[in-house]
């Protein structure tokens, strides 16, 4: 959903909403995390570093209330 940087390191965000954030991550299936990695894996493929990007895989929760919890290297792939 989201693509982010700081300084050299990528963050490939999905973010999920739901009444609350534990449900919201429960949403995040094996098809998300396969579809967000491919996206990265083209994304850095095309930068001067390509695959030696620095990157992480986060997801950002967003409960009934609009509060958000980010959740860094949330997929345990970095």
């Amino acid at each position: 959903d989201l693509i982010l940087r700081k300084d050299e390191e990528y963050a490939f965000v999905e973010v999920k909403k739901s009444d609350d954030h534990a449900r919201a991550a429960s949403r995040i299936g094996g098809r998300q995390i396969v579809r967000i990695c491919n996206a990265a894996l083209e994304y850095c493929g095309r930068l001067p570093t390509g695959l030696l990007t620095a990157m992480r895989f986060d997801a950002a929760l967003v409960d009934r209330l609009g509060r958000v919890e980010i959740v860094e290297s949330a997929f345990g792939m970095n």
